[in-house]
């Protein structure tokens, strides 16, 4: 049987830039009331807007690990392998955004494996990436930092009850605490190729959605734990 899908899409934010001006001004400077007005409002409002989708961030559960370190090609390769694994499409439009620190990071440790003669150019004379690992490379001011919780990588945490599915686990007492944003795996609960559902062998990722202050109760996560049907994406439950 076929089945359809919907999702509701609440628009909830609204952005703005507050401008005050007189008629006389607007007559008067007309030939550079855009120059002067209103592209420096455009400005601030675009960047008001990316700074909120980019806060979504935290709403991604497809991550690469890499606290503590300076950015490496090999990284983005992960990354890279994730989307293939996810089967996004390989259509020349995905783009890498990176913070000023990590594009300084990446530019001096590719310096010298680029071939291409206006792409080593560029990277020269403007100290930016170019396209490399199928990703088209942005600098951006507007990536931010993200707080994460106290709980290690391998944490006391276990599943308090078998057969658990949905968008919320209950787990047993611990000490640790997880932040919205952070990324958990549990045992067992492998994630499937998301068309013939056949278990990879690679823990399912999951980002917390809502932060946990530690010991028992329920952490809130994402995607929701599918174990069968068209929509499964986990091998188990935890």
């Amino acid at each position: 049987n076929t089945t359809e899908s919907t999702v509701s899409l609440q628009i909830s934010t609204q952005k703005g830039v507050d401008l005050n001006f007189t008629s006389a001004e607007l007559t008067l400077n007309l030939d550079d009331f855009s120059q002067r007005i209103l592209e420096p409002a455009m400005s601030v409002l675009a960047a008001n807007i990316e700074a909120d989708a980019l806060s979504m961030a935290l709403d991604v559960y497809q991550s690469v690990n890499n606290i503590g370190s300076a950015i490496s090609l090999n990284k983005v390769l992960v990354a890279r392998k994730l989307l293939n694994d996810s089967l996004a499409p390989m259509d020349n439009q995905r783009t890498a955004l990176l913070n000023t620190q990590d594009n300084v990071d990446l530019v001096d440790s590719l310096k010298g494996l680029f071939q291409d003669s206006e792409a080593i150019k560029k990277q020269y004379k403007e100290g930016i990436m170019g396209r490399t690992a199928g990703l088209d490379f942005y600098e951006n001011t507007l990536l931010a930092n993200q707080t994460t919780g106290t709980a290690a990588s391998a944490t006391t945490y276990t599943v308090n009850g078998a057969n658990q599915t949905g968008s919320g686990v209950v787990v047993a007492t611990g000490a640790t605490t997880f932040k919205k944003g952070d990324i958990v795996t549990f045992a067992g609960c492998n994630r499937v190729h998301p068309e013939t559902k056949a278990d990879t062998g690679v823990l399912q990722q999951f980002v917390v959605t809502a932060d946990h202050a530690g010991g028992a109760g329920t952490l809130q996560i994402a995607p929701a734990i599918v174990t069968s049907g068209a929509y499964q994406n986990v091998s188990a439950s935890p």
